[in-house]
């Protein structure tokens, strides 16, 4: 009752418009990440082909012999090493940059949500501001099954490769393998932007909304009752209280005989 309802449809204006923010910077963040991954990718596997695969001269190599294997296997596990921490850096700045356009609007909602009972904005702080908080956290969609099958894939890479190549390895087969590696690389971003996508678009903001909605039909339904009906209200349950006490004091009785 104490907050006017201009407020409530203010803040649903700046929630739609959140949305439409949020999405703008989802895809333009995505395509980025994307674009970010692949160049970093791209550009180590240049250093290993140049480095193993090219004379000096710059002309193509036959392949490695069962000697330089090891040595390269190595090279190639910790190249792969190094482009997961960069991808992990850069999809931690990107999923930050975009809850930074959401958790501003938390207090908001707690604010509103402190108008109503303890059990109604408990459901609320849970389902809204903690899901919002917890969309900061890397880690989430790191530990996804699918996302950690894929990062499985891409770490097992060299050691594939080396017990495809028993007895060497041929430019042919490190440039297989390299392509697998950035498949699963590429799905890697795409998975945790959708996941990302999910927790604040469909679910954060999708219960903001109804949030709102539901606050205005409390809000209305009181604001429709006569002072008459809220006064019935308050006696009815004021009796209601006077019945327990006096059933209570009856027990009590009862107890101490």
């Amino acid at each position: 009752m104490v907050v006017p309802s201009a407020e409530i449809w203010e803040e649903i204006g700046d929630w739609s418009g959140l949305s439409v923010r949020i999405r703008n910077l989802y895809n333009q963040s995505k395509l980025e990440t994307l674009e970010i991954v692949k160049k970093s990718w791209s550009a180590r596997v240049t250093k290993l082909t140049r480095e193993f695969f090219e004379d000096d001269k710059g002309k193509d190599k036959k392949g490695l012999n069962i000697f330089e294997k090891d040595n390269f296997i190595k090279c190639l596990d910790f190249a792969i090493e190094l482009q997961l921490s960069s991808m992990r850096a850069i999809l931690s700045e990107n999923i930050l940059l975009i809850t930074q356009e959401f958790l501003p609007r938390l207090s908001v909602i707690e604010k509103y949500a402190n108008q109503l009972d303890k059990v109604k904005k408990s459901k609320i702080i849970n389902s809204i501001c903690d899901l919002a908080k917890g969309a900061l956290a890397t880690d989430i969609y790191v530990d996804k099954v699918n996302i950690r099958i894929r990062i499985d894939h891409i770490k097992n890479a060299p050691q594939n490769l080396a017990k495809q190549a028993a007895l060497g390895i041929n430019k042919e087969q490190f440039t297989q393998a390299c392509n697998k590696v950035y498949i699963n690389l590429e799905k890697i971003v795409v998975d945790i932007f959708d996941e990302l996508w999910r927790l604040i678009i469909n679910n954060a903001i999708g219960q903001a909304m109804l949030f709102y909605n539901d606050f205005l039909e409390i809000q209305n339904r009181y604001q429709q009752e006569t002072s008459e009906q809220r006064q019935a209200e308050k006696d009815w349950i004021e009796n209601q209280l006077q019945e327990l006490i006096q059933i209570k004091k009856g027990i009590d009785v009862i107890l101490k005989r």
